[in-house]
């Protein structure tokens, strides 16, 4: 999943591999730019961060969000970020609760007079998969 509205921080890149070119987003970039120092950040960051600068719209992840995680400190402010997941994988014993979670609020708003579930969009794309063990 790429949405690629924005490149505030140009880490778009292209990776040839064989006959194949795929669009990416370069971390190294943004330490070339002096926003990040990736050998400072944990890796479970650096995963976010590439998440958000891969997710750039302008409507739910801005450049001020990019720059805050790659600028990230032990005992810094908290700031909310987006995260914006291609997959989301569980194992059938949290997966199928999670989709229950769901199913039953979804019926909880329908019940209170919220708007009927067909009426539903969601924010992004995201594919369940849940692995049977």
């Amino acid at each position: 999943m790429a949405i690629n509205a924005g490149n505030s921080f140009r880490t778009r890149d292209k990776l040839n591999v064989g006959a194949q070119t795929f669009d990416i987003h370069r971390l190294e970039f943004l330490e070339k730019q002096g926003v990040a120092d990736l050998t400072k950040l944990p890796f479970s960051l650096r995963i976010l961060l590439e998440n958000l600068v891969r997710c750039e719209d302008g409507r739910f992840v801005h450049a001020e969000d990019i720059r805050a995680l790659a600028g990230w400190r032990p005992g810094a402010p908290e700031k909310e970020i987006a995260f914006m997941p291609a997959r989301v994988l569980l194992q059938d014993f949290t997966g199928v609760p999670a989709i229950v979670d769901l199913a039953t609020m979804r019926e909880a708003v329908q019940r209170m007079g919220g708007c009927s579930p067909r009426n539903w969009l969601s924010t992004i794309p995201c594919r369940w998969i849940i692995l049977a063990t």
